[in-house]
């Protein structure tokens, strides 16, 4: 592994838990939540309503991972589960309209959050950052043949 591998690994490792550490400070009131939930919130709000596999699929993570992060949720009271009783194979995850105005507004906290961050850099260092992730991402998908959005 060459040198500025190494550095740019070491880079990314420090600057993840940099944002880890210093998430945004929420508002009085608004449980903390991860960011792997905001995202199931996030597909929630969207959608209203969906199929645990379809959910899983959306946020891109495996049936169990989200169902690990559904069960903290509903363990919150943030969301709901229900089974048809024609099939009870079947789980639907729904969200409920102040549950749904909570997440946009932590989405809205998070989008600030991120665009203070960014704001260290140019518009073009911004298209040139775009465009080396979106490489990377390419080779992920290609390498690994996973299907993202």
């Amino acid at each position: 592994m060459d040198n500025a591998t190494k550095e740019l690994i070491s880079t990314l490792r420090y600057m993840t838990n940099l944002m880890k550490k210093s998430r945004p400070i929420l508002p009085e009131g608004m449980k903390k939540i991860t960011l792997g939930q905001l995202q199931v919130l996030e597909c929630l709000c969207e959608h209203k309503r969906m199929r645990m596999s379809d959910l899983a699929k959306e946020a891109n993570v495996k049936l169990p991972t989200m169902t690990e992060l559904v069960d903290n949720l509903v363990k919150q009271g943030m969301l709901q589960r229900e089974r048809k009783e024609d099939d009870r194979r079947t789980v639907w995850v729904t969200i409920s309209p102040d549950v749904e105005k909570f997440a946009k507004k932590m989405m809205k906290e998070h989008e600030r959050y991120i665009e203070k961050i960014m704001s260290v850099l140019s518009y073009k260092e911004k298209k040139q950052a775009t465009k080396i992730i979106s490489k990377l991402i390419e080779k992920l998908k290609k390498d690994e043949n996973i299907k993202l959005k």
